[in-house]
């Protein structure tokens, strides 16, 4: 698998991480599954609703 540097916002705060994935679209998929489990973890949410709240900037290879 391929490592990307995927950024964005998420409720108006800068977010980026490293995500292992084969593809760049598939890299945001995984950046907006991985970024509700960091900010909504301890309460229950809508999925749905949240996800319509992040807004990815860009999606960057990068060495592992």
């Amino acid at each position: 698998m391929r490592c990307f540097y995927v950024s964005g916002k998420y409720r108006g705060v800068n977010v980026g991480i490293e995500v292992s994935s084969s593809n760049e679209y598939e890299a945001a998929i995984d950046f907006a599954a991985k970024i509700l489990e960091e900010f909504c973890i301890s309460k229950p949410v809508n999925w749905h609703k949240e996800r319509e709240k992040i807004v990815i900037k860009g999606v960057e290879e990068v060495s592992a």
